[in-house]
């Protein structure tokens, strides 16, 4: 657990000095979310495996011109901050919707949700909470700065919204189409 972790945050530094010196190198391939999603639920299931998790996914199988190595870190610490900041036990959720021209990806949590104080402030470098933490282990203040900076580089959103009735959710949206401007056709699965 420890070196999973520690290997996280080592990601998280060396993708934000990439960001930095403006070398995140987007290699985009049509890929199957539930495969996304999947390979992001591997690398956080000793946290979830202490929550209360759900994940929704669409009937229909959906896929998205993106860089999936990249996204996967968005998601590991969009999962990880959801554990990392509602009690042992608390109801975490991730879903996927496909929205047309978007698709949409949540993680919501049933916390205490985001001191009105860096609300403003959350997507930027160095930003942390530290009261929320149960297990002494701190951030830097990196994932969230991390999400925003691979999202926007798939010409993406991202923000969050309160849960009701408590906690946080955040989303992010991926735009359907390639770079040609076509959209990807979706199949049955």
């Amino acid at each position: 657990e420890e070196i999973a972790w520690l290997t996280g945050l080592v990601e998280n530094i060396l993708n934000m000095t990439r960001i930095g010196e403006s070398q995140l190198v987007l290699n985009k391939e049509e890929e199957v979310v539930d495969d996304v999603v999947s390979d992001a639920l591997v690398h956080t299931q000793r946290l979830m495996r202490k929550h209360n998790f759900q994940a929704e996914l669409p009937e229909k199988l959906l896929m998205i011109p993106m860089d999936g190595k990249l996204i996967v870190r968005v998601l590991i610490n969009l999962l990880e901050n959801a554990a990392r900041h509602t009690p042992i036990g608390s109801e975490i959720k991730l879903i996927v919707k496909d929205l047309g021209t978007q698709a949409e990806f949540c993680v919501e949590d049933s916390g205490e949700g985001i001191d009105e104080a860096i609300k403003s402030s959350l997507f930027e470098r160095f930003v942390t909470v530290d009261k929320y933490l149960s297990d002494g282990k701190r951030g830097i203040g990196l994932g969230l700065a991390i999400c925003k900076a691979i999202v926007e580089a798939h010409k993406g959103s991202i923000f969050t919204e309160d849960n009701q009735p408590h906690g946080t959710r955040f989303i992010f949206r991926l735009p359907m189409e390639n770079s040609d401007g076509k959209t990807t056709e979706n199949t049955g699965g």
